[in-house]
């Protein structure tokens, strides 16, 4: 299958689908990794992390090629119409049959953005779209609603995967008890595994989900 990671900041597809991701580039599906925004960091952080993105993408076994900018400018979408941003994505001309993108209560507006795109680019016209949402942790959790998953994947044996990709996301890992710290990361995974009988794990909303082959 084609699985397209829309997201709004390098770091939110680490965060939300980090165990998931190798394990679905070892199932053979070619996995595609869009942000919505340009890769710059607003003041004060100021930092570019295209690069940084490129690299931690390849540690998860996503091409190069298949890492993709939009270009909007990060916490600026007061500035654009939806529409803008779904002709850049059409633009892509990616194939796709799963979109895992942003939840729409995440406490970030660029949020929002990547998953109303989502959900009109994912429309099921002219072939079946699947639609999943990730959990972003320093965003998802402090909504005034809860993260409410209904899917999870086993991420015991692709933890550690995700921890380095994110380690390479420097300018977002922070010093514990933040969630993005590298405790908070396996705490989250901790959690969600204990959920469901599992060591590990990441959660996941069905949005809209059809008779497709497995994940991993």
């Amino acid at each position: 299958m084609n699985i397209v990671l829309y997201v709004s900041h390098v770091d939110d597809e680490i965060l939300g689908a980090g165990g998931l991701i190798p394990k679905m580039i070892s199932a053979d599906h070619e996995v595609h990794i869009v942000y919505v925004t340009d890769g710059l960091l607003h003041p004060p952080k100021d930092v570019d992390n295209r690069p940084k993105a490129i690299r931690s993408a390849e540690i998860l076994g996503v091409k190069k090629e298949n890492v993709h900018f939009l270009g909007f400018r990060n916490q600026r979408f007061d500035d654009h119409a939806l529409v803008d941003v779904n002709k850049k994505f059409e633009d892509l001309n990616i194939n796709y049959d799963i979109i895992i993108t942003n939840e729409v209560t995440d406490v970030n507006q660029d949020h929002w953005v990547a998953f109303r795109s989502a959900m009109v680019v994912g429309r099921s016209i002219d072939s079946q779209v699947g639609i999943l949402t990730c959990e972003v942790i320093s965003s998802s959790e402090w909504g005034d609603s809860q993260f409410d998953p209904n899917f999870y994947v086993d991420i015991t044996s692709t933890l550690d995967k995700k921890i380095d990709a994110m380690k390479e996301i420097d300018t977002e890992v922070e010093s514990w008890p933040h969630p993005r710290s590298e405790k908070g990361i396996r705490t989250k995974a901790r959690q969600r595994g204990m959920e469901v009988g599992l060591d590990a794990a990441e959660a996941f909303r069905m949005v809209r989900w059809f008779d497709f082959p497995s994940l991993t």
